[in-house]
């Protein structure tokens, strides 16, 4: 789904200085975060961290190009402590994501060396990036399958971010999967849609040329590290469309047998603190001492839209608090990584 944020445009200013590299730079890290999130350093050949001397200031700076290892936060809480899950972990990622880009980066990993049983998806079957939640369920019943053949386990536990969480409730649906399925955690999956990919899906819409879907497949084969025939930006943009999500969530309930909960991200343009952050979240809002995730600077550009403007719905920058919740009990949190 970043794909659809590059389509936007977005205007804005920035102070400039005369010395340092041959073009202006930005001298303040506020004029500097702006020009980031507005796009203005695509054409940078220069780090604008380093020549400031931001890095290792003692401030984490999001839009440094580099890694700034003042952004790297202490656990939110204790290490984890316990046995390990009865069932395997299978990890489903969200559109527009794929083994190069986007996926549940060391998670896996860290849960096997704790005695979980793991897979990520993505990496087990030669998953789409853009399509419909009924044909990537297909992929994911693979896996599901794949998964209890391997360690004889009764059921599975699906952990699914974004786009992923629908996935794995159309595969909650489906007849052979009947019994399969222990949980599904689903992690700011658009439960209710979001609002810019029906405004995206307007503009594919009337690409007649054909152009956008061609470079959605282009993409899909980056971030997913194989050729794909089963690549469609379209069906998968409309099945995270708010126009979508009534229909769609008639078409696959709840089922019974199956554990489900939805948590929520919250990230915050240039860190500035959204009044109504804490009331979206029920009172269920866990923070990371007094730190606010700053939005990236690649969905900055949506936040608008998924906030329905001057509603300023809290949001991560692709799904809105109010989207993310499910028919199962919701809880959530405010993201403290840009994973």
């Amino acid at each position: 789904m970043r794909i659809a944020c590059l389509l936007l445009v977005a205007t804005g200013c920035q102070t400039t200085a005369t010395d340092g590299p041959d073009v202006d730079y930005p001298t303040s890290k506020e004029d500097a975060a702006r020009a980031v999130g507005e796009g203005k350093s695509d054409g940078w050949s220069f780090d604008v961290c380093d020549v400031n001397g931001w890095y290792g200031d003692g401030k984490c700076e999001w839009f440094c190009p580099k890694r700034d290892s003042d952004c790297d936060l202490a656990p939110l809480g204790p290490e984890p402590a316990g046995s390990a899950t009865r069932y395997p972990i299978i990890f489903q990622q969200g559109v527009g994501t794929g083994q190069n880009l986007w996926f549940f980066r060391g998670v896996a990993e860290r849960l096997r060396q704790d005695g979980h049983m793991t897979y990520q998806a993505a990496f087990e079957v030669d998953m789409p990036a853009f399509q419909s939640p009924e044909v990537r369920a297909g992929f994911l019943a693979q896996v599901v399958d794949r998964a209890l053949a391997d360690t004889g386990a009764a059921k599975v536990n699906i952990v699914a971010h974004s786009m992923g969480g629908l996935d794995a409730r159309v595969l909650a649906n489906r007849p052979d999967m009947a019994g399969k399925i222990a949980s599904i955690t689903s992690i700011s999956t658009p439960h209710r849609g979001s609002l810019i990919a029906d405004i995206i899906l307007g503009v594919v819409d009337n690409d007649r040329t054909g152009a956008i879907s061609a470079l959605g497949a282009m993409y899909g084969e980056f971030v997913s590290g194989h050729v794909s025939d089963d690549e469609n930006i379209r069906a998968g943009l409309n099945a995270c469309s708010e126009q979508r999500a009534p229909s769609f969530n008639n078409e696959n309930p709840d089922v019974a047998g199956i554990f489900y909960q939805s948590w929520a991200g919250l990230s915050n343009v240039f860190g500035i603190v959204n009044p109504r952050d804490v009331g979206a979240c029920e009172g269920k809002m866990l923070f990371h001492g007094d730190t606010r995730h700053k939005m990236s600077g690649l969905l900055v550009k949506a936040a608008a839209f998924v906030a329905h403007g001057v509603e300023a719905r809290p949001n991560d920058g692709f799904t809105a608090r109010s989207g993310a919740s499910s028919t199962a009990a919701s809880r959530p949190i405010t993201s403290t990584s840009s994973a």
